[in-house]
């Protein structure tokens, strides 16, 4: 869900009228939509193509970046803050990283996008987890016939 957010976003900020990018600047959780399948992104009246002074919601707001591509990646780091379940340690990451110093800061929603792909390491493939239940199955249950024929 994240990555697809973040796909629409950097889809709006490479977007140019003019020469000039253009930013959403009110990035939260209720202008996210789900319809037909899909996210939305909504409520495009503050999208501009110039950086303007404390425009958008201020609990989703940078207040150094609004109007520009940082402040919507700021934006996106605080749903990401908002709809993680506590205690998930990289999503708070990927949150802090994108609400964060701007130095450390995604400089686009696309590079945070790639950020919060997982890496292979981190799950077990549909087929290998599958594949795991099974062994652990049938383990158990051969486990109350006295042995493990596996």
């Amino acid at each position: 869900m994240v990555e697809r957010l973040c796909s629409i976003v950097h889809a709006l900020n490479e977007t140019q009228i003019d020469g000039k990018r253009c930013t959403h600047s009110d990035i939260k959780p209720s202008n996210i939509f789900y319809q037909d399948g899909e996210l939305v992104l909504g409520d495009l009246s503050l999208v501009s193509q110039a950086a303007r002074e404390h425009v958008g919601t201020t609990d989703y707001m940078d207040p150094n970046w609004s109007g520009t591509v940082l402040g919507d990646v700021y934006g996106l780091g605080k749903v990401l803050e908002a709809i993680t379940v506590p205690g998930n340690k990289r999503i708070k990451r990927l949150g802090e990283r994108a609400c964060g110093d701007t130095e450390r800061r995604f400089k686009s929603a696309e590079e945070f996008r790639r950020a919060c792909k997982p890496s292979r390491r981190s799950y077990l493939s549909p087929t290998w987890l599958g594949a795991l239940c099974a062994i652990v199955f049938l383990l158990w249950h051969n486990a109350g016939r006295g042995g493990a024929d596996v």
